[in-house]
């Protein structure tokens, strides 16, 4: 089933003062459907900068041998192993929530005010966006 899993929707969340934030209800019900115990994501600085992916571990082995598959030479970049060298695993508690690497969110500068974001087999953590009236 986690191969098949697809991640969507935008979920505005808050941030607190330890870097606890609430995994979207949908997304726990999955997450929480892939495994018996609490799920244990990979969070990563996404590769575009300014934001967190987090996967859960199959999902994100699958996405490091895709990534590796689409360079040349068949190996990872400098780029993509940097960013893998900052990888964390997190565990969502029994209240749905995560603690966020407090090195990876001062990486990526992520603000209180934040927005879940479902991209495929991500989830995508990034700052939220004012919204125009």
């Amino acid at each position: 089933m986690a191969s098949q899993t697809r991640m969507s929707g935008e979920f505005d969340r808050v941030l607190d003062d330890r870097f606890r934030v609430v995994v979207p209800a949908p997304w726990r019900r999955t997450l929480m459907e892939m495994t018996e115990e609490n799920p244990v994501l990979m969070c990563s600085p996404a590769l575009s900068g300014g934001a967190l992916e987090l996967r859960t571990t199959e999902q994100f082995n699958r996405w490091v041998s895709q990534l590796a598959k689409h360079e040349p030479t068949g190996r990872l970049s400098g780029v993509q192993l940097s960013m893998l060298s900052h990888c964390k695993q997190v565990e969502v508690d029994s209240r749905g929530s995560i603690t966020l690497p407090d090195v990876l969110v001062r990486l990526v500068n992520l603000h209180r005010e934040v927005t879940w974001k479902g991209n495929g087999d991500a989830m995508v953590l990034c700052n939220r966006r004012r919204r125009q009236h």
